[in-house]
């Protein structure tokens, strides 16, 4: 309808916000012509990457929620949103875009569709002192960022992260996962990752294809070094091929409500726009935070025993390097200086793929 032009364009823009493995999980019900309600997928118990009752959808969705704020900010509009009590949409909020027209574009507007998860080496230059203050700046006073840019710290987060690789290639559940995300068209993918943008070099996909289309197969695989082989390619390179790692804890006594996490999302979303127009590259490493919650709650995630001595141990590396805010961690990832542009992308749905049927007239 007419009336919603300006709401489908400020999806439009924000719809080019992060989600683990491009899953895009939210669509949107415009019911007013200032006003939407976005409606989140429900958690997944059996997918490993939802762990602590799906905290990175909750995540996903405020860095939504922070990229619709900014899209509104070019068409003089502000958001306010509140979560839905509604029993039949429990993961839900509703928007509400009012008029401001002396309020200024977000200066984060422009870079909403650059903005991506870059899987290879970046250059080996340490940030500036500026470019750590401005994404201090954008993060925020309210969570707390820490800096691991020594050589000894970013072997430490090689080692960490190469574990939580070995463990996701030998759990069954997340090979589902990776089989339904993974795109192994040419291109871009609307629907997941690019398997030319996994990080994999590029002599050893049709190798991993062939694996993926069975999970006896990837089992082989893994007992010849296939996930030793792959954490060389996803995690050594790329750990010592950057400017550093950061970590960004919530405070000491806030909660985790989704409330909390959607501001919390929302936050992450400026730190990787600032990032972004800063000309720096990011690639999150929530494997990391997901092995090790396992590990330190003794969650039963797989009946393999091995599997769940090398979550402990992920939490011990952890908590080696990060000291008593491990367990309040909401986000770790890697920075720096990319050496060129990406090849291949995730893109995103077209927006009438987004849209979700009107609400019926009331009576």
């Amino acid at each position: 309808p007419g009336e919603h032009t300006v709401l489908r364009e400020i999806v439009a823009a924000a719809r080019w916000a992060p989600s683990g493995d491009n899953i895009q999980p939210w669509r949107f019900r415009l019911r007013e012509p200032d006003a939407m309600r976005v409606v989140f997928d429900a958690h997944d118990p059996a997918n490993p990457y939802e762990y602590r009752d799906g905290e990175p959808t909750w995540l996903s969705a405020g860095m939504l929620l922070e990229a619709l704020r900014i899209a509104a900010t070019l068409h003089g509009r502000t958001m306010h949103w509140r979560l839905v009590s509604d029993a039949a949409e429990s993961r839900a909020v509703d928007a509400r875009f009012e008029a401001a027209p002396a309020l200024e574009a977000d200066p984060l507007y422009g870079v909403l569709p650059l903005r991506t998860t870059d899987r290879r080496p970046y250059r080996r230059r340490p940030l500036l002192p500026r470019e750590r203050a401005a994404l201090e700046t954008a993060l925020g006073a309210d969570l707390r960022l820490a800096w691991h840019e020594s050589a000894r710290e970013r072997m430490a987060f090689a080692r960490l992260s190469a574990l939580a690789t070995r463990i996701r290639l030998r759990l069954p559940a997340a090979y589902d996962v990776h089989r339904r995300i993974v795109d192994w068209s040419a291109g871009d993918s609307a629907t997941g990752i690019p398997a030319g943008a996994t990080g994999l070099w590029r002599p050893t996909l049709p190798m991993m294809r062939w694996a993926m289309r069975d999970w006896a197969r990837m089992a082989w695989l893994n007992r010849l070094g296939g996930a030793r082989s792959a954490a060389l390619q996803l995690d050594w390179g790329q750990a010592l091929g950057c400017a550093g790692f950061f970590t960004i804890a919530l405070p000491e006594g806030d909660s985790r409500d989704p409330s909390s996490l959607l501001r919390t999302g929302g936050r992450l979303l400026r730190f990787w726009l600032a990032a972004t127009r800063l000309g720096l590259a990011v690639q999150p490493g929530l494997a990391m935070l997901m092995f090790a919650h396992y590990g330190a709650a003794g969650v039963r995630f797989t009946d393999d025993p091995r599997l769940l001595h090398d979550a402990a141990r992920c939490h011990g590396r952890l908590r080696a390097l990060v000291g008593d805010d491990a367990p309040r961690l909401v986000f770790v990832g890697r920075i720096g200086e990319p050496r060129d542009a990406p090849r291949q992308r995730s893109v995103r749905l077209d927006v009438r793929e987004l849209l979700l049927p009107d609400d019926p007239p009331a009576r």
